[in-house]
């Protein structure tokens, strides 16, 4: 049974989130009880998996998290926290402690760009975290961006800012939009980027960054 799981599996643990993202494409249902998280945990172990992304909705958002996250590093199991940052000082010292790498969005090299896709604030929010990760933390980092007809044009912009921590970054993933019939709340649902154009910028990456680094997936490769 064990050779028929795979090693490391990505979870969305939860629904809620507290930002109304235009391009969200989490799902929408009830989030499971703290003892059935822990059984399925106990039945990953059992079966060999060795990593578990944690993503949401916004994760942090479980009252249950800190002990969520603990019982899986007890398991021996390394983790991967997907989070919008805007709880992480609130759970630092639990997050350095059970987490081994973290994920975090960035829309915009700009408050004005990053903020108008992701929410007032969030931006700063960002920028505390990954400078409080970089300086006193010991995590690895990556990141994700979702290409839109908004924020396209900035992405030497965003290299440019993420070059800044480049030592510590294992990968940049910038993806396109899958539209979902069944979310009400994703309001742009389509992105009018021509192929030719997203491949030209595309190419110009990887000047202060490892292009090794950098990936681009469009929905044909999420789906």
């Amino acid at each position: 049974m064990k050779n028929n799981y795979p090693t490391i599996v990505c979870w969305r643990i939860t629904s809620k989130c507290n930002r109304n993202c235009p391009f969200c494409f989490r799902p929408d249902r009830q989030d499971l009880s703290t003892k059935k998280i822990y059984k399925i945990i106990d039945n990953l172990a059992g079966c060999g998996v060795k990593g578990i992304g944690i993503t949401g909705g916004e994760p942090l958002l479980r009252k249950d998290i800190i002990k969520i996250l603990k019982y899986i590093w007890e398991k021996n199991i390394r983790i991967c926290l997907a989070t919008n940052a805007d709880l992480y000082s609130k759970y630092q010292r639990s997050i350095n402690n059970y987490v081994a790498t973290i994920g975090i969005p960035i829309e915009g090299s700009t408050r004005e760009i990053h903020d108008s896709l992701r929410g007032v604030g969030n931006f700063s929010n960002v920028i505390n975290a990954i400078d409080k990760i970089y300086k006193k933390g010991r995590l690895q980092i990556y990141f994700s961006t979702v290409l839109i007809k908004d924020n396209i044009e900035d992405l030497i912009n965003i290299e440019n800012l993420l070059a800044r921590y480049q030592d510590r970054i294992i990968y940049w993933k910038i993806y396109n939009i899958i539209n979902y019939s069944d979310r009400s709340f994703q309001s742009i649902k389509s992105n009018n980027i021509s192929r030719i154009k997203i491949k030209k910028v595309m190419d110009v990456l990887g000047r202060k960054l490892d292009k090794s680094k950098i990936f681009y997936l469009s929905p044909n490769d999420r789906s």
